[in-house]
């Protein structure tokens, strides 16, 4: 969620028919004072309405959340924070055609508001409209080169289209500017596997249980591709490494089957 803007004040310049000068400063001072009054009220509301939708959003209360999105709306259609948040938790309810409509109100206000593009493009992305989802993120990357969960969801877009160079291409990209981006390092490996690259996957993967020993999806995948390069011993060893952190864990069930079924024709 974003954090709040602060809230500035303006005061307008109000114009009163001059029956002299003396009713007509008193007159100015009196509708500026309920003008600024009246505003501030306004501010403090919609702080008041922002924090109680962001606390209803942390307890995953996407709909009560934006009804005070809603309410905030009200006072100033062009709230940028409360369209956004409420963007997010239309995201949350799984409603992301009306989260990306939010999100295009931001971005009519701001074209450049990263954090909108961002959460606009995982909303394709959720609709499985890829395409779509990688020209938003390049969209965005223009504005922020470093943005790497925008990195991250592109390199994932890519590798749902089945485009496994341009996806490592892209993970490759992020691990510049962190090197220990876990989910990037370990879907790098994925995509060498896509590709039959199995020692450089490995290799990955290794990478990835340097930083977390237990990652169960890297531990799986390495076993599996030592099964691909005939090294079925090697594999058990892994998949049996998967089984000790979850027992029940039905693909490493299914690959030690496959692989011990292998072992026991030789």
């Amino acid at each position: 969620m974003k954090s709040l803007k602060n809230l500035t004040f303006k005061n307008k310049n109000l114009n009163s028919i001059m029956v002299s000068v003396i009713v007509s400063f008193s007159l100015t001072l009196l509708i500026s004072y309920q003008y600024g009054y009246s505003q501030l009220a306004d501010n403090q509301n919609i702080n008041v309405l922002i924090n109680r939708g962001n606390s209803l959003f942390d307890e995953n209360k996407y709909e009560e959340s934006i009804k005070y999105f809603d309410e905030v709306l009200k006072i100033d259609p062009k709230d940028v924070d409360a369209l956004y948040n409420k963007g997010v938790a239309l995201n949350g309810l799984g409603k992301y055609i009306e989260a990306m409509q939010t999100f295009d109100e931001v971005l009519k206000i701001d074209p450049k508001d990263v954090d909108a593009l961002y959460s606009k493009g995982a909303s394709l992305g959720a609709l499985s409209r890829y395409n779509e989802e990688i020209q938003t993120y390049d969209e965005l990357l223009k504005i922020d080169p470093n943005y790497v969960d925008a990195l991250y969801n592109k390199g994932v877009a890519l590798g749902d289209l089945g485009k496994h160079i341009e996806a490592i291409q892209t993970y490759d990209e992020l691990l510049k500017i962190d090197p220990n981006y876990v989910s990037a390092l370990y879907n790098k490996g994925v995509s060498l596997n896509s590709l039959g690259k199995y020692i450089e996957a490995i290799q990955t993967y290794d990478k990835v249980l340097e930083i977390d020993p237990n990652y169960v999806d890297a531990l799986l995948n390495k076993g599996v591709s030592l099964g691909m390069l005939g090294r079925d011993d090697d594999a058990i060893k892994y998949i049996d490494q998967v089984l000790e952190i979850d027992p029940s864990n039905p693909n490493a069930l299914h690959a030690k089957k496959l692989i011990s079924g292998a072992l026991d024709k030789q």
